[in-house]
């Protein structure tokens, strides 16, 4: 269930090296995780509780094909999303990674409330995406790159799920279109 993961390492090569890969990855030369689970599990056990963020600007979803482009493109920022934490967590502080690393999450996150309150949503799809926000809020406990802190086990396997989960809701918006 790792299909985030594998895609993710060879996007992240290819963004670090500007190129395929020409030789196999040396796992010696890869430098140490930069935080822990313990450091998520700690964070989580200080967290007084999940509280839903105020609403972003949004503007309402008025199509299925709309929410069905929405739903395909949670798809994109979840890999970019992956992709970009792991150039962090590697050390490869480059500001532009940060920069699209932080412009992903809040994409993410408004369009996932644009899909959340859109009209089109059958109770299947409002239940999919109560899934889809309940492990986005997990990811949210994880990512402390603003701190430093790292946990890539974690944040790569809840965004592979959300990935999946989003495949799944951007399947059920186009079946909505077919008469």
């Amino acid at each position: 269930m790792y299909i985030l993961s594998v895609l993710v390492l060879g996007t992240t090569l290819l963004f670090a090296t500007g190129s395929g890969l020409a030789q196999e990855p040396d796992s010696s030369e890869t430098p140490p995780v930069r935080g822990s689970a313990e450091t998520a599990d700690a964070a989580a056990d200080s967290a007084p509780e999940i509280v839903a963020p105020a609403a972003p600007p949004v503007e309402p979803i008025e199509s299925i094909s709309e929410a069905i482009n929405k739903a395909g493109r949670q798809r994109m920022l979840t890999q970019r999303m992956a992709a970009l934490y792991l150039l962090l967590n590697w050390g490869l502080d480059d500001p532009q990674h940060l920069a699209d690393y932080e412009k992903a999450v809040q994409e993410f996150d408004a369009a996932l409330y644009e899909l959340n309150t859109a009209g089109e949503n059958t109770p299947q799809i409002t239940e999919a995406l109560q899934r889809v926000s309940s492990n986005w809020q997990v990811f949210k406990l994880g990512n402390r790159v603003d701190q430093g802190e790292y946990v890539p086990s974690l944040v790569t396997r809840v965004l592979d799920k959300i990935l999946l989960q989003m495949n799944e809701i951007t399947g059920m918006y186009a079946d909505l279109q077919i008469p």
